[in-house]
């Protein structure tokens, strides 16, 4: 539970460095089996759109709320007090070399992900979302698993499916 929430704000901040925004206020929530959910917000003392800057908040709350024992189905975040540019100033308590330092990270990281797809580089803290334990519904559709000669996983060959016509007929 606690990778999955950690992978979702690090997918969350993803689209707000897209869109070139940062946020300061965080807000976490786990969804029950039977639908119940709690939840616990958070606030930084400065806005930013890195995940590093993001995880000890994010740590704190997932304390909060867990409950051990309990059966969960569904995992949310939600960023607040969002706005345009670049991460906010630094307060009097701040490292300015620590920040910089994580914005280039994040600028790298961000690179990489571009180029090799989303979550190739991520937390350590949400790797354990990215298993998938053994099961018939995690195994990919066949059409997926055995690909024709000259496709690959990500660019397909332009065939037409030939099955909803005969079925038409």
């Amino acid at each position: 539970m606690r990778a999955q929430l950690f992978m979702n704000i690090e997918s969350a901040l993803i689209k707000l460095r897209r869109h070139c925004l940062c946020a300061a206020g965080l807000e976490a929530h786990l969804t029950r089996a039977d639908f119940s959910y709690c939840g616990a917000a958070a606030r930084l003392t400065r806005r930013s759109s890195s995940a590093l800057d993001f995880t000890a908040a994010c740590g704190e709350l997932f304390g909060r709320i867990f409950v051990p024992g309990a059966a969960y189905r569904a995992t949310g975040v939600v960023l607040s007090d969002i706005a345009a540019g670049a991460a906010g100033p630094a307060d009097l308590f701040d490292d300015p070399v620590r920040i910089e330092n994580i914005r280039k990270i994040t600028a790298a990281v961000d690179s990489v992900n571009s180029h090799y797809g989303k979550h190739t580089l991520h937390l350590a803290s949400s790797s354990a979302a990215g298993r998938k334990e053994a099961h018939p519904r995690n195994s990919p559709a066949w059409r997926k698993a055995n690909l024709l000669k000259g496709e690959s996983s990500r660019r397909r060959l332009a065939i037409p499916l030939l099955k909803s016509r005969l079925k038409s007929r």
